[in-house]
């Protein structure tokens, strides 16, 4: 019970701070109104637009070290289990941890390395 208070009280303080920010702000601009002060502060100017520079090849050396990073997760499982059935380890969970981790750091390693030949020939 103690926690759905903390929950209520959370989200009905937050409700009521971006209340009264809109409450006040609306008073504040209808006030202005009143008193004949022009709107233009209440416009933000409009920037134009400057159009980004991809990288052609952006979403496909993502694709690929997203790629490579998972078969590197997956490598790590497959030998922290056939290393389990070879080996006596007591704490395997860490192992499998372990195991995981570094055949995904270097999946990710190999994925950086082929992203940067892409790049090498594009250029």
């Amino acid at each position: 019970m103690g926690v759905a208070l903390i929950f209520i009280a959370l989200f009905a303080s937050a409700f009521g701070i971006f209340y009264m920010y809109y409450v006040t702000r609306n008073k504040e601009r209808m006030a202005m109104i009143e008193q004949g002060v022009a709107s233009d502060p209440f416009r933000t100017p409009k920037l134009p637009r400057q159009p980004r520079e991809r990288k052609p090849n952006g979403t496909i050396k993502f694709l690929l070290k997203f790629g490579m990073f998972m078969i590197g997760l997956g490598l790590g499982f497959v030998m922290a289990v056939w290393m389990d059935d070879l080996f006596t380890i007591d704490q395997i969970e860490l192992f499998i941890l372990g195991t995981v981790f570094i055949f995904g750091g270097l999946g990710m390693i190999s994925g950086f390395f082929i992203g940067r030949q892409l790049d090498k020939e594009q250029v």
